[in-house]
């Protein structure tokens, strides 16, 4: 009997994944807001010397401005698009979507997974010719660019339909790419790369700005520059010139330690400073009559829950250094953590991908301790995210096995104790780490999608 209801599982998990395909494929393109002004959610891009770059902080990059100030003033273009390939890269829009009060007009979005998912590589796809690439790039990449012209939301679209963990060929386990187009333009349906959009009207520039990626182990770097030289190829067969593309990459040689293709021109980092040199050039060479194109790499995401935006809800004031406060965490995130933690085996907060306990203050908090649930914990590194006149400082603090253990949904207890003097806290929190993640061999892929199913039929999966 064993076998028989082994092939009756299978026939019914085949026609579940099937029915849900279908009727997720009919839906797309869709777009769920990270809504962080209330979730008290962020996503970050990675850099490769370990300052994030929050999703508000690049919106102020986007906009150019040198003040913190939010929103962040309308810069000047005539479209721009995103296309967010990193864990978590859905969050990165709705910020983007406030800048000038009423959001970039008009800007088209993607990204490769919901908010508050991991994004994915493998080498599980022929199209790649066996190499480890972003799976939802792979297949937008070539429709974003390419000879062949399509809109934006055509290439999403396709990446969408053909994402090997995206919700089409496996939904619901892994992905949801996202797609966002907004825009006053009546006669503006969506915008193509380096192309006439409305009635035959040209940009007269193009600008493009490829992010290649924080770094991480040989897998996870074989993955960003394999997916940096498809978007880069595609782009060049779309029309652009090596002048158009500010091109970044971690280091001066490829994975195998090789000399970087020669088409190359590129900024050799991947670092904060190089995120806002990159704006930097684009907000010098842009006019109204530009079009503006930005894409990151899968490697790497991240995102937190700003527990001072929890305080500032929850007690109506400043947070206050030596005064205690409760917080509340999300059940999806407090998975996502202690997932990570085992993941990495529960490290001591150095390695990229273990979860820490950040502190982000606008002046520097000389001697902060962070006391999560009574317990001082190990302060890291200090960064300075300082830019123009805007002036950021990331304390990074580590978190072990106990604290992890005990992060729960309420109930958590956090006080900074910087002495004296008060310090204007921007944001903190526990984030998931630096985010990079291998899809399995094909049998086990196999095996996990099974797997998967049948945790449906046990309890509601959180999308």
């Amino acid at each position: 009997m064993r076998p028989v209801r082994f092939v009756a599982i299978t026939l019914c998990a085949a026609v579940l994944v099937s029915s849900l395909a279908s009727g997720l494929q009919a839906a797309f393109p869709e777009y769920v807001n990270q809504d962080s002004a209330n979730t008290h959610r962020q996503s970050g891009i990675c850099t490769s010397d370990g300052q994030v770059v929050w999703d508000s902080t690049f919106s102020m990059f986007v906009s150019g401005c040198q003040l913190p100030v939010w929103p962040p003033p309308q810069p000047v273009y005539e479209e721009i698009i995103f296309a967010f390939m990193e864990c978590y890269g859905g969050g990165m829009i709705d910020e983007l979507m406030q800048i000038g009060g009423n959001g970039l007009d008009p800007a088209s979005y993607t990204s490769a997974a919901r908010e508050n998912e991991k994004s994915w590589w493998a080498n599980t796809d022929p199209a790649s010719g066996g190499l480890r690439e972003s799976l939802y790039n792979l297949h937008y990449s070539p429709w974003a660019g390419g000879a062949t012209v399509h809109t934006h939301v055509e290439a999403a679209t396709n990446g969408n339909n053909n994402d090997l963990y995206g919700p089409v060929v496996h939904n619901p386990l892994k992905e949801h790419p996202q797609y966002k187009l907004y825009t006053t333009l009546l006669d503006l349906a969506d915008v193509t790369l380096h192309r006439p959009n409305r009635g035959g009207t040209t940009p007269d520039n193009y600008l493009a700005v490829l992010w290649g990626g924080s770094g991480g182990d040989w897998r996870d770097i074989r993955a960003n520059y394999n997916s940096l030289v498809r978007i880069h190829a595609d782009l060049m067969a779309r029309g652009y010139t090596s002048d158009e593309i500010y091109l970044t990459y971690p280091s001066n040689t490829n994975p195998s330690g090789g000399a970087l293709p020669a088409s190359w021109v590129v900024d050799d980092g991947t670092t904060f400073q190089d995120m806002q040199d990159a704006w930097s050039w684009v907000h010098q060479n842009t006019d109204a009559n530009t079009q503006i194109y930005f894409w990151s790499n899968i490697c790497h995401g991240k995102d937190t829950e700003d527990v001072v935006g929890m305080i500032l809800d929850d007690y109506g004031e400043d947070v206050e250094c030596g005064k205690p406060y409760g917080f509340g965490l999300t059940e999806g995130f407090v998975d996502d953590v202690k997932e990570l933690h085992a993941f990495y085996g529960g490290g001591d907060g150095t390695d990229p991908g273990q979860p820490y306990f950040q502190v982000i203050s606008s002046q520097p908090a000389a001697g902060l301790i962070v006391l999560l649930n009574g317990k001082a914990l190990p302060l890291l590194e200090i960064g300075d995210l300082s830019y123009g006149q805007i002036s950021q400082h990331m304390h990074k603090f580590a978190l072990d096995e106990t604290d992890i253990a005990n992060l729960d949904t309420t109930g958590n207890m956090v006080m900074f104790d910087c002495g004296p003097s008060q310090v204007e806290f921007i944001m903190a929190g526990v984030t998931t780490g630096d985010q990079a993640n291998g899809v399995p061999e094909p049998a086990s892929l196999l095996v996990l999608v099974g797997g998967g199913l049948g945790l449906l039929c046990r309890r509601r999966r959180r999308l």
